[in-house]
C-alpha cells in the first residue's frame, strides 16, 4: 500500500501512515521531525480508501496517546521508540496531527 501523509502549512509532510519503513528513511524522516506511523497494511489500505471515498474526510494522529483516528473514527494504536516521541513532542507545541 502507498503511504498516506499529512501536510503540513508550508505543503511539506508532517507525518506518514505506511505499513513499514526503510530504516534509513525512518531514521531521515525523524532528523526532520516527522513523524513515522506503522500500522498493518490492511489498515492503511482501509483507511486509503476510506480517504478516497469521502472528499474532505480526515485522519487524526495523536503522538501523546499514540493512536491515529480514522476518518470513520475507528482508532488505531502504534507503537514508537519513546525517546523518539519524547524528542518529536519537544520539537513541537502541537502534538496532535
Amino acid at each position: 500500500a502507498l503511504p498516506i501523509g499529512r501536510r503540513d502549512q508550508k505543503s511539506g509532510i508532517r507525518s506518514v501512515i505506511a505499513p513499514s519503513f526503510g530504516d534509513i528513511h525512518y531514521g531521515n524522516e525523524l532528523q526532520n521531525g516527522m513523524l513515522s506511523v506503522v500500522l498493518p497494511d490492511a489498515t492503511c489500505q482501509k483507511i486509503r480508501q476510506q480517504l478516497c471515498d469521502q472528499p474532505g474526510a480526515q485522519t487524526s494522529i495523536d503522538l501523546e496517546s499514540q493512536t491515529v483516528t480514522g476518518p470513520d473514527d475507528s482508532i488505531y494504536r502504534f507503537d514508537i521508540d519513546p525517546n523518539h516521541r519524547e524528542r518529536l513532542l519537544k520539537a513541537s507545541t502541537i502534538s496532535v496531527w
